[in-house]
Protein backbone atom coordinates (compact mmCIF):
# COMPACT_ATOMS: atom_id res chain seq x y z
CA UNK A 1 0.00 0.00 0.00
CA UNK A 2 1.45 3.23 -1.30
CA UNK A 3 0.43 6.30 0.91
CA UNK A 4 0.64 9.60 -0.39
CA UNK A 5 0.41 12.89 1.40
CA UNK A 6 1.34 13.74 5.08
CA UNK A 7 2.95 11.74 7.64
CA UNK A 8 0.13 9.13 8.36
CA UNK A 9 2.92 6.52 9.13
CA UNK A 10 2.68 5.17 12.30
CA UNK A 11 5.74 4.70 15.04
CA UNK A 12 5.36 0.48 14.71
CA UNK A 13 5.46 0.70 10.95
CA UNK A 14 8.21 3.14 10.90
CA UNK A 15 10.28 0.76 13.30
CA UNK A 16 9.63 -1.93 10.88
CA UNK A 17 11.03 -0.36 7.50
CA UNK A 18 14.29 0.75 10.02
CA UNK A 19 14.69 -2.58 10.95
CA UNK A 20 13.95 -3.90 7.50
CA UNK A 21 16.51 -1.37 5.89
CA UNK A 22 19.31 -2.21 9.12
CA UNK A 23 18.80 -5.73 8.40
CA UNK A 24 19.49 -4.99 4.24
CA UNK A 25 22.44 -3.19 4.92
CA UNK A 26 23.95 -5.87 7.04
CA UNK A 27 23.31 -7.99 4.58
CA UNK A 28 25.09 -6.39 1.91
CA UNK A 29 28.16 -6.16 4.05
CA UNK A 30 28.28 -9.45 4.44
CA UNK A 31 27.98 -10.26 1.28
CA UNK A 32 30.90 -7.57 0.24
CA UNK A 33 33.20 -9.29 2.96
CA UNK A 34 32.67 -12.43 1.37
CA UNK A 35 33.42 -11.66 -2.00
CA UNK A 36 36.59 -9.96 -1.24
CA UNK A 37 40.18 -10.73 -3.94
CA UNK A 38 43.38 -9.19 -3.00
CA UNK A 39 43.88 -6.51 -5.02
CA UNK A 40 47.67 -6.65 -6.36
CA UNK A 41 48.01 -3.02 -6.43
CA UNK A 42 50.72 -0.19 -4.98
CA UNK A 43 49.68 2.23 -2.29
CA UNK A 44 51.80 5.01 -1.63
CA UNK A 45 52.28 6.98 1.75
CA UNK A 46 49.42 9.89 0.22
CA UNK A 47 46.98 6.56 0.89
CA UNK A 48 47.46 6.17 4.42
CA UNK A 49 46.96 9.73 5.28
CA UNK A 50 43.77 9.55 3.10
CA UNK A 51 42.84 6.77 5.25
CA UNK A 52 44.01 8.61 8.13
CA UNK A 53 41.77 12.04 7.54
CA UNK A 54 38.74 9.87 6.58
CA UNK A 55 38.64 8.04 9.91
CA UNK A 56 39.43 11.00 12.06
CA UNK A 57 36.72 13.11 10.20
CA UNK A 58 34.30 10.10 10.58
CA UNK A 59 35.12 10.08 14.56
CA UNK A 60 35.22 14.00 14.73
CA UNK A 61 31.45 13.62 12.76
CA UNK A 62 30.11 10.94 15.21
CA UNK A 63 30.86 13.05 18.45
CA UNK A 64 29.52 16.07 16.47
CA UNK A 65 26.33 13.98 16.72
CA UNK A 66 26.56 12.33 20.00
CA UNK A 67 27.23 15.52 21.90
CA UNK A 68 24.28 17.34 20.07
CA UNK A 69 21.68 14.40 20.57
CA UNK A 70 22.99 14.40 24.49
CA UNK A 71 22.60 17.72 24.97
CA UNK A 72 19.13 18.29 23.66
CA UNK A 73 18.19 15.33 25.99
CA UNK A 74 19.30 16.88 28.88
CA UNK A 75 17.96 20.12 27.57
CA UNK A 76 14.40 18.66 27.71
CA UNK A 77 14.86 16.65 30.76
CA UNK A 78 15.71 20.57 32.39
CA UNK A 79 12.73 21.89 31.12
CA UNK A 80 10.22 18.83 31.82
CA UNK A 81 11.45 19.15 35.30
CA UNK A 82 10.91 22.59 35.57
CA UNK A 83 8.03 23.09 32.97
CA UNK A 84 9.50 26.88 31.61
CA UNK A 85 12.65 27.69 30.12
CA UNK A 86 14.18 29.93 27.33
CA UNK A 87 14.51 28.06 24.66
CA UNK A 88 16.08 30.81 22.47
CA UNK A 89 19.04 31.72 24.90
CA UNK A 90 20.88 27.80 24.70
CA UNK A 91 20.10 27.95 20.94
Amino acid sequence: MIRTGGSSTSKGESMYFRAKSVRFAIGITVLLCLLVRPAYAYADPGSGILALQILSSTAAGIVYLLRKRVRDFLLRLHWGKSGKGNRDRNE
